[in-house]
């Protein structure tokens, strides 16, 4: 060779890189693998990436949406979601983010897959996160047992009524908080099972729920839980009746010693043979009229009444009209005024005292200390001449007209079943006992004995059709079911 050399040429470099790069998903500062469970995000993803040899050239994701509930996935293609996995790129590289459409965002799990490729082509093995996005409020739901309210306007007053507090979500609860009468932040009390109201009364319950990821309720649960077993403080005083009748009375009573928890009170009169009557008065009314009267032995209840219900108690009786005395004293019943006896206490059921007519209630020794004076006022009469006070009958003469009835039925049918066969022997027999009991009727009875208007007054009035009545039914009975064919 001659030796000839040519010039050098320029330099190749070449870049040898094998080395993967690598990605971080810095959203919400988690490490690869790791989750977090959130109310607040809106679609942003960010993170970093790095290659020392060849630097990086893009940042992938995949992206993959799991509703609530659900088992069906679905990935982000940059515009919607859909059912086969796909890969979007990031903006930028070594610090880059990605941004889904926000109102695409739901609540679900959200699984985020981040894949750095380098400029030698080398692809990072994947760095991955979970993001729980939960941002619907909680339910919580109160049941109270019993359902209903056993005492008066709302009111719990025979059971203590037990509260139940559940919550829902649509993916995990956390808990139930409540508290009373208050709403302050550093006063709620951690649900842990069935409650009862903190005392007797009215009482206002707050309760809360808050679920897993911090989601509270905004609109507070309120139930309004009224409970009262006890009876008011005091009993009504001196109840009375005055001014009576034969129709009507007046009903008197005071309040109790002690009428803080007196909501009104609830009056009953009600007459020895089951009839009853009664009327509802605001707690600052001490006087009621008790009308619908007749003859007989009454009862007149007053009732103190708490709004729950719940009462104190007292009674008395009163007669209307004549009757046979009760007392030592014979004489019959007084149609005008009452005396006033000691009266018990009665709480939920009552305890019954008594007032009776001033003559029916007095002791012997009280009859035998009454005036003259008095007794004359207790008779006085009335224009027409009628006593209203006491009557002067024994309790033969006030029941004659019943006794004679009964007796003019009772031979009647007697002498039938003694003589069966048909004769005109029975019927004169029923006409003379029938005609015997008129005129005895006529020649004792004393129409003084009775008030005018009452029963009694009614049948001495019309004694002779009534017995005639009695006879001829009596005829129709032996008639029918003892005179044989």
């Amino acid at each position: 060779g001659v030796g000839n050399v040519g010039e050098w040429s320029e330099p190749v470099t070449y870049t040898y890189d094998t080395v993967e790069p690598s990605s971080t998903i810095t959203t919400f500062s988690l490490n690869d693998g790791e989750e977090v469970e959130t109310n607040s995000f809106d679609g942003l993803i960010e993170g970093t990436a790095s290659d020392a040899t060849s630097g990086v050239a893009e940042v992938n994701l995949e992206i993959k949406y799991t509703p609530f509930g659900s088992s069906d996935s679905v990935y982000w293609n940059g515009a919607s979601w859909q059912t086969d996995s796909i890969l979007v790129t990031a903006t930028g590289t070594d610090s880059w983010s990605y941004q889904i459409d926000p109102s695409f965002v739901e609540d679900g799990i959200y699984d985020v897959t981040s894949h750095a490729t380098d400029n030698a082509g080398n692809v990072e093995s994947t760095y991955t996160i979970k993001i729980i996005y939960d941002k619907t409020i909680p339910e919580v739901t109160l049941t109270i047992d019993p359902a209903s309210p056993d005492g008066d306007n709302g009111w719990y007053r025979f059971t203590e009524p037990t509260i139940t507090l559940d919550d829902t979500d649509n993916y995990e609860v956390g808990h139930i908080e409540y508290q009373w009468n208050t709403t302050n932040d550093g006063d709620w009390i951690m649900y842990t099972g069935p409650f009862n109201p903190p005392s007797e009364g009215q009482n206002i319950l707050y309760y809360r729920g808050i679920d897993k990821v911090g989601n509270v309720m905004t609109d507070l649960g309120v139930k309004d839980v009224k409970y009262d077993s006890t009876n008011p403080a005091g009993e009504p005083l001196n109840v009375k009746v005055e001014n009576i009748t034969a129709d009507d009375a007046d009903g008197l009573w005071e309040a109790p010693t002690d009428d803080s928890d007196v909501s009104y009170y609830k009056l009953e009169w009600k007459h020895e043979d089951g009839t009853s009557h009664g009327d509802t008065v605001s707690r600052t009314t001490f006087e009621h009229k008790l009308d619908e009267l007749k003859d007989g032995l009454w009862t007149f209840s007053v009732k103190a009444m708490d709004a729950a219900g719940n009462f104190t108690e007292k009674k008395v009786e009163f007669r209307v009209g004549p009757g046979p005395s009760s007392g030592t004293s014979g004489d019959g019943g007084v149609l005008g005024t009452t005396t006033t006896n000691e009266v018990t206490e009665a709480g939920t059921g009552g305890l019954i005292g008594q007032v009776f007519g001033a003559t029916n209630q007095q002791t012997q020794e009280d009859a035998q200390e009454q005036t003259e004076e008095t007794q004359q006022s207790e008779s006085a009469e009335s224009e027409d001449g009628t006593v209203l006070g006491v009557s002067d009958c024994a309790p033969w003469l006030y029941y004659l007209p019943l006794i004679l009835l009964a007796l003019q039925l009772l031979s009647i049918l007697g002498f039938e079943l003694i003589r069966r066969e048909p004769s005109i022997l029975k019927l004169l027999f029923a006409g003379a006992v029938t005609l015997g009991v008129i005129a005895l009727h006529y020649f004792v009875s004393d129409d003084s004995c009775y008030i005018e208007g009452s029963w009694f007054a009614m049948i001495t009035a019309w004694f002779a059709g009534i017995s005639l009545a009695v006879g001829v039914v009596s005829k129709l009975l032996a008639y029918g079911f003892v005179e044989e064919a």
